[in-house]
């Protein structure tokens, strides 16, 4: 009957391991001569498993219910992850944005597009972002490098509307007979 529960217990817990862990296993090479059988094993390292859709699920959630503290640390888990993709920088740069932390927003969409430079939806965002930061200068060149390359019509003109935005506006200067018209038609 120990064996019994021994072998179950054993079991169990085997089976809790595999479902919880995902096993990378490094073999020592054993094609050196009269290697004993102790440096022949396999040695297994555990670690998690991270399940991906599961927290973006968890993230997008939090974004579409407005909580963009709670998506921010999950958006910054994903990005953190080796199997982030450039929808979860997307996703980051959005929540970063909707916090006006612009800086790191566009952080994140330089990513997003540096992962997937087809992510035409990202570029709208980027060139936002920096008019956040107050850098016009970035925002227009990357406002006018977006337009040469995105293949979206839709975006190309959205960026197009967005372009004038981006470069400071010169200081009016007016000349005496435009100011004192001016200053007619305000007290009228």
């Amino acid at each position: 009957m120990k064996n019994v529960l021994k072998s179950r217990t054993a079991l169990t817990f085997t089976l809790l391991l595999i479902s919880n862990f995902q096993a990378a296993v490094m073999a020592e090479d054993a094609s050196s001569g009269g290697a004993s059988d102790a440096r022949r094993r396999q040695v297994a390292y555990l670690t998690p498993t991270v399940d991906l859709q599961h927290a973006r699920d968890v993230a997008q959630a939090a974004y579409q219910s407005t909580n963009f503290n709670g998506a921010l640390s999950h958006y910054q888990n994903l990005s953190q992850s080796t199997a982030a993709n450039a929808k979860d920088f997307y996703w980051l740069g959005e929540t970063y944005a909707h916090l006006n932390r612009y800086p790191e927003a566009a952080q994140a969409f330089d990513r997003a597009l540096a992962m997937d430079p087809r992510l035409d939806t990202a570029q709208i965002p980027l060139v936002q972002a920096y008019l956040g930061a107050n850098q016009q200068q970035i925002a227009a060149q990357k406002c006018a490098s977006a337009i040469r390359t995105v293949t979206d019509p839709v975006v190309r003109q959205q960026l197009t509307l967005l372009e004038p935005y981006c470069h400071p506006r010169p200081p009016v200067h007016l000349n005496s007979a435009e100011v004192r018209s001016r200053r007619m038609l305000e007290h009228r």
